[in-house]
């Protein structure tokens, strides 16, 4: 006699099968699943951002990118060093040059040359950028962008005054110092018994413009940031060049957005200000120049860029983040443009040409594009108390600018505080 099984037990025995295995893999997955992270100052960033991570994420299956978003670099330090500290570290570490460095000095991040050898070619990136994530010889992070200093001026002010436009190349052997006092004192309205109505610039640098010396190939510490060389002589002669903008010529002041000043030296966020006032009918006719050269024509700036975490758990698939948004075209497009400096890559490069040709006056795009080869930045950043020398150096080299004392004293003043602080490590 043939039995026959009741087809209803068969199809209830296949339901209950496929639903063990499905739920075998879909466990699997879900276990298996990396998430990882990435810590910044991301809240008033353009939707680029999320896009980049949205694809990373659709294109490495498996791998979720999420951000741990802060408000400033003081509380993204904090942050990752508590997350640090309590073995939950951010996978990968975004930041200016004193937060980078710090993570670094801090062992926070780690040298990520042995991936850059498998898979980078760094000959994208300017050599004065890159040297800027090294540390000891290692590199531990790569660039994103650069935020460097640019001669914004008044085009209304130069033509009223007779003075040409500024160089846009920054090879260029015209527009020195020299000629930099000329242009401001042209434009400094010195008819007012009670002062200038009107000044030359803006600002020039921080601090009595410490952040400048490098247009004379001059820095304040030593590579190693071992020694403080603010009592040089040729130090002192070019900080009290400096000061006489204020104290002898009287030409930093007013407000450049306003028209009181005819020239602003200002980071590329000024750029996009002047874009968005120029939106709203701004009647501003504005252009942008290269800095002046002294024995050099440098520009100071923010480097910014991404560090791996020395305590990740996923080091492979962080550092696959970490080249896509830096590196690959794909995300590194979307993620300059939500970073919104100045890119560094040929891919970014060209995207950011293509953004912003038409919104700027014809034939400055070069001021720019070529700016990152010319860029540098202080030692201070590379030092455990980068944050507490930029608060002193902007505090007190800002004095003589005051007439209240003289460059020489403030170095004098300042110098046993500083090597106290070079010496914590």
């Amino acid at each position: 006699m043939i039995r026959v099984r009741p087809r209803c037990h068969q199809r209830t025995a296949s339901l209950l099968v496929c639903s063990l295995v499905m739920g075998i893999i879909v466990g699997h997955v879900l276990a298996s699943e990396i998430t990882v992270t990435l810590i910044g100052p991301f809240g008033n960033w353009g939707d680029e951002l999320t896009e980049a991570l949205t694809l990373f994420s659709e294109k490495t299956q498996g791998v979720k990118a999420e951000l741990l978003i802060t408000t400033d670099w003081n509380a993204t330090m904090s942050q990752a060093a508590t997350m640090t500290a309590g073995g939950v570290a951010p996978d990968l570490l975004y930041g200016s040059a004193t937060p980078f460095h710090y993570y670094a000095l801090n062992h926070m991040s780690q040298p990520i040359d042995s991936w850059v050898a498998r898979d980078i070619d760094t000959t994208v990136y300017p050599e004065s950028v890159l040297d800027a994530m090294r540390l000891g010889g290692s590199l531990y992070g790569l660039p994103t962008a650069v935020s460097p200093s640019f001669a914004y001026y008044n085009v209304d002010r130069f033509n009223e005054v007779g003075l040409d436009m500024l160089p846009v190349r920054w090879a260029s052997e015209a527009f020195d110092w020299d000629d930099f006092v000329t242009i401001l004192r042209k434009l400094t309205c010195y008819e007012s018994a009670e002062g200038p109505s009107c000044f030359g610039s803006l600002a020039f640098g921080r601090g009595g413009g410490w952040n400048r010396l490098g247009m004379w190939g001059l820095d304040l510490f030593d590579p190693d940031m071992t020694e403080f060389y603010g009592n040089r002589p040729e130090v002192i002669e070019a900080m009290e060049k400096f000061a006489t903008l204020w104290t002898t010529h009287g030409v930093i002041g007013g407000r450049f957005m306003s028209g009181t000043a005819g020239m602003t030296m200002a980071h590329a966020d000024v750029l996009n200000q002047l874009i968005q006032q120029q939106r709203s009918g701004s009647l501003l006719n504005w252009s942008v120049g290269v800095l002046p050269k002294g024995t050099k024509r440098l520009t100071y700036t923010a480097f910014h860029g991404i560090g791996l975490s020395a305590q990740t758990p996923h080091p492979e698939e962080a550092w696959q983040l970490l080249k896509f948004l830096t590196y690959e075209p794909e995300g590194a497009v979307l993620f300059a443009r939500a970073e919104n400096r100045i890119p560094l890559i040929p891919a970014t490069t060209r995207d950011f040409m293509q953004r912003f040709t038409h919104l700027l006056p014809r034939g400055i795009i070069t001021v720019f594009t070529e700016s990152p080869v010319y860029a540098y930045d202080a030692y201070l950043s590379r030092h455990p108390n980068g944050a507490h020398f930029l608060t002193l150096l902007d505090r007190e080299l800002a004095r003589p600018t005051r007439g209240e004392v003289s460059v020489q004293q403030v170095m004098n003043e300042i110098e046993p505080v500083i090597r106290a602080l070079l010496k914590e490590r």
